[in-house]
């Protein structure tokens, strides 16, 4: 069933790109041995969420139904910091992040990148995914806001000073 709503959704993507609306941009990817992640920004403004379990083939797409979308950004471990994207459809937080650690962390200037969900009413389905920084994930916030601006689609808000988000992944 998975498969099937994955498969559809990305052809509704691709067959809208037909028109005159601009095709999907990748806003971020990541990947490890377990999943894979990827974040797309439509042309009509809508952001896609593809997930996939590289072990068993199934993959899960979610759609900009999201309730909230906010981003955040925190700095410490002297020179560290790490930005994130936060997509919440009324039952999981889905947190896409990147950074750089700083000179008091255990490996400093070591850029990582990864996602992971939160569900409190099954955490069993939850995920976690650490891949390498790359040039398209460490822009993350940067690549959301010009797709909002350039399509029209509400920016993401701040994530509340000093509330839950406001934190490293």
């Amino acid at each position: 069933m998975w498969r099937f709503a994955g498969a559809l959704a990305l052809a509704i993507s691709v067959q809208a790109g037909a028109t005159d609306t601009p095709p999907a941009q990748i806003l971020f990817r990541c990947s490890d041995d377990t999943w894979s992640v990827t974040l797309y920004g439509t042309g009509e403004g809508r952001l896609l969420l593809e997930t996939r379990s590289t072990g068993a083939g199934t993959t899960g797409n979610v759609a900009s139904s999201w309730d909230e979308v906010r981003e955040g950004y925190v700095r410490g471990q002297g020179g560290g910091h790490q930005g994130h994207l936060r997509l919440f459809d009324g039952f999981r937080q889905i947190i896409l992040f990147a950074g750089e650690d700083g000179e008091l962390a255990d490996q400093p200037g070591r850029t990582y990148a990864g996602a992971l969900t939160v569900t409190e009413r099954n955490p069993q389905q939850d995920f976690a995914v650490t891949c390498m920084a790359d040039e398209t994930n460490t822009a993350l916030l940067g690549n959301v806001r010009a797709w909002a601006e350039r399509t029209g689609a509400k920016a993401p808000a701040p994530e509340e000073e000093g509330g839950p988000f406001d934190a490293w992944f």
